[in-house]
């Protein structure tokens, strides 16, 4: 049961991120690629694909929509940490809108979360993460080690830096 449960995660973040990938390349959001990632914050292309940036959309359902296309359930999607329960409608939403979607990975390269950094002033969370779940315990990974394990055991050294876009800039650089 275990197993099965890890798989259909695995597949719900999975496809998520590969949602999030495709919505940030969209049209309607140059804005975010353009301005934000490439302007504000200095991140060339090859570090949004290296690190597989993507963006959650403004709509409340946009991944829950791709999901049922891809025969997930939107329970599959709460135990994700993706998608959230109404407990006054009990209809599912998303978890993440309109926030840029960086993936976290474990050693085997699996996505297992994602943090979500917002784009709109004024938001009450500067970053909305994904939950703890069956596959992800937020203590027990490191965000970026999936990356740099090779590169920490040739050098003996490692860098610890804070967030994210710490960790993304100092790739860039080398």
């Amino acid at each position: 049961f275990k197993r099965e449960l890890l798989d259909r995660i695995n597949y719900a973040n999975q496809t998520a991120l590969e949602y999030f990938q495709k919505t940030l390349e969209r049209p309607k959001y140059a804005s975010v690629r353009d301005g934000y990632l490439r302007n504000k914050r200095n991140i060339s292309d090859e570090a949004v694909e290296f690190f597989k940036l993507g963006l959650a959309g403004d709509e409340w359902d946009g991944l829950l929509n791709h999901a049922a296309r891809k025969e997930i359930s939107p329970e599959d999607l709460e135990k994700a940490g993706l998608a959230l329960k109404s407990e006054t409608k009990g209809n599912y939403f998303d978890r993440f809108r309109y926030r840029l979607m960086i993936p976290i990975f474990n050693l085997s390269q699996k996505p297992i979360a994602f943090g979500g950094r917002t784009l709109k002033k004024g938001e009450p969370a500067k970053y909305v993460n994904s939950p703890e779940t069956a596959m992800y315990i937020k203590g027990n990974v490191l965000y970026g080690l999936n990356s740099a394990k090779d590169a920490i055991r040739d050098s003996n050294s490692v860098f610890v830096v804070e967030g994210y876009f710490d960790l993304i800039s100092l790739w860039q650089i080398g």
